[in-house]
């Protein structure tokens, strides 16, 4: 019993930890020129621009 209470914990704890690591590149800052080459990549796919890449962009006043 104590063994199955160690591993349902130790997998609930792991669990967490692998789904809160997802979300650290969004919080990545880009620069301009990634956010060109973001920008390039995403209409040559025929793909929204994600919002960050077009504030990136709009803030800085650059033209691609």
């Amino acid at each position: 019993m104590k063994y199955l209470m160690t591993l349902i914990l130790g997998f609930l704890i792991t669990s967490c930890s692998v789904t809160t690591n997802n979300n650290t590149y969004y919080s990545l800052e880009i620069d301009s020129e990634q956010a060109c080459i973001l920008k390039d990549h995403y209409l040559e796919n025929n793909k929204e621009i994600p919002e960050s890449v077009k504030n990136v962009l709009e803030q800085n006043n650059i033209e691609c």
